[in-house]
């Protein structure tokens, strides 16, 4: 993300209250506690025009955007943002502000976490960064960077947080944590997987247990506390509560809940099972039924019995029984390099396959759109 190409594209300046000071004791508490949106000022006029209260329609604008915030809102819309994804997003936006409005120079690191369990959307929010920043591009150019995302937090071990910020100082040339980069961002949920073979950045090293025989030296230790000390620098927090990935589904909601808090008890064991799949029992594949696995042997399994009862659903005398591409609509497709940067078409790009275009040359056998 380049700050000077945004300011170009962007007309006028917005200004922006004094941010206020922080208590680093008091932020943890909360970040580990929870909080959301009381902590954080917002008007009564960006609360109602949340997206979640959006009517259908159409609005055209003529003119550029006056500042990251204004551009920043019209994208909450566009992407039905929630409440608390809308404040999350917006308070990044206000300091690109303060940022373009100082020309850069004395405006504080804004170090932000966003929190919340699986599924309230915390990766949207992601989501909603790169589609106003990225601009269809994937280089490592990290003098030009003005933003540090690192998703799944919980499994970010001290020693690899402090070997990412050394590294991130030697190539920005700055001694400042992250390299001076102006905006850090960290996303995730500390009550899912923890670090391997590391410890989380929660605690410093006198609150953690290591192992008997010391086999973690001084140094190692002292690590562990730089990177703790840079945890403990995120002190503006937003903790999303509203279940989007289970909405539809409240008993989902509710065993998620109790297991996340560790109060699942033999009613919740005895429903999980009455979901597996029981051996002899057939899979009702015509239904759209979801079928989850962990081992990745039974993955390929599972995904060729249901090309086989897809098969015999539009079965044809003229199929010998050639290799198959397991290709459908609505099924997720990442670009593994760079094609078209216009487009963004990049390394890592993620989309969603809508169609299957048949070359009418090679038109396959049984080949059929779905």
């Amino acid at each position: 993300m380049r700050l000077q190409r945004e300011v170009k594209m962007i007309q006028g300046i917005q200004s922006m209250a004094p941010a206020h000071g922080t208590d680093r004791g008091a932020a943890e508490r909360s970040v580990l506690a929870g909080f959301g949106e009381e902590d954080v000022q917002v008007t009564r006029v960006e609360t109602e025009e949340r997206a979640g209260n959006a009517e259908a329609g159409m609005e055209v604008r003529l003119g550029p955007s006056t500042s990251f915030h204004e551009a920043g809102k019209d994208l909450t819309r566009r992407l039905t943002l929630n409440k608390k994804q809308a404040i999350a997003f917006s308070i990044i936006c206000r300091h690109l502000d303060s940022m373009r409005q100082g020309d850069g120079g004395d405006v504080s690191q804004l170090c932000q976490f966003v929190g919340g369990e699986g599924g309230t959307g915390k990766s949207r929010v992601i989501e909603a960064l790169a589609e106003r920043f990225v601009n269809g591009q994937s280089r490592m150019d990290w003098q030009d960077k003005d933003m540090l995302v690192i998703d799944e937090v919980s499994m970010l071990g001290a020693r690899t947080l402090h070997a990412v910020n050394e590294r991130i100082c030697q190539l920005r040339g700055s001694q400042r944590d992250f390299g001076g980069i102006p905006i850090v961002l960290f996303c995730g949920d500390f009550h899912q997987f923890r670090p391997v073979q590391e410890r989380s950045i929660l605690l410093p090293s006198a609150a953690v247990s290591w192992d008997e025989d010391n086999s973690f030296r001084a140094e190692q230790r002292h690590q562990h506390d730089k990177a703790h000390a840079l945890w403990r620098r995120f002190t503006t927090a937003v903790m999303l509560d509203e279940q989007m990935r289970a909405a539809g589904d409240p008993e989902l909601q509710r065993l998620l809940k109790r297991i996340r808090g560790g109060v699942q008890d033999h009613t919740d064991l005895d429903l999980l099972n009455s979901r597996c799949h029981r051996e002899g029992r057939r899979i009702p594949w015509e239904t759209g039924i979801t079928v989850v696995t962990p081992l990745n042997r039974n993955r390929w399994n599972l995904n060729m019995e249901a090309s086989l009862a897809f098969q015999i659903q539009q079965r044809s005398t003229r199929d010998p029984g050639a290799g198959r591409l397991h290709v459908r609509a609505g099924m997720p497709v990442v670009v593994n390099h760079n094609t078209h940067q216009g487009l963004k078409l990049v390394n890592g790009a993620s989309y969603t396959a809508v169609e299957v275009i048949v070359d009418k040359a090679h038109p396959g056998i049984g080949s059929r759109p779905t």
